[in-house]
């Protein structure tokens, strides 16, 4: 059953204001020497990926985990498009979810292990 017209415009609206959130936090982390801060005290979920990477998580998958995770913001980051960031937190493969919350990041390769670190915030 296809979704309605609503449905699929509350996807893009929802998207765009993400990716204005995203745009802005990226532009301070680039330019940062300290760990992300959470905007707003919402912990941040950085992904590192690729539009070419087939393990890495689609938009579909990051939606889900936003929604699973409402507390959350969730941030991709495509390593094409964003080599400075790649070489500042030393990312060499994809995917890869860094969980910033108060000053501290921890990173994984896994998103079962990044739904359980979430899961323990809550």
């Amino acid at each position: 059953m296809r979704k309605s017209y609503w449905q699929d415009w509350v996807l893009i609206v929802s998207m765009f204001t993400v990716t204005c959130i995203a745009m802005t936090f990226l532009a301070a982390v680039s330019g940062c020497e300290s760990a992300p801060q959470p905007v707003s005290n919402y912990p941040v979920v950085m992904v590192f990926t690729a539009k070419w990477c087939p393990n890495c998580p689609n938009v579909v998958e990051l939606n889900e985990l936003a929604e699973d995770f409402p507390g959350v913001m969730i941030l991709p980051v495509d390593v094409d498009e964003n080599p400075v960031l790649v070489a500042k937190y030393g990312v060499k493969r994809i995917p890869r979810y860094f969980l910033c919350t108060d000053e501290t990041c921890s990173t994984t390769y896994n998103m079962a292990e990044l739904r359980s670190w979430l899961g323990k915030l809550q």
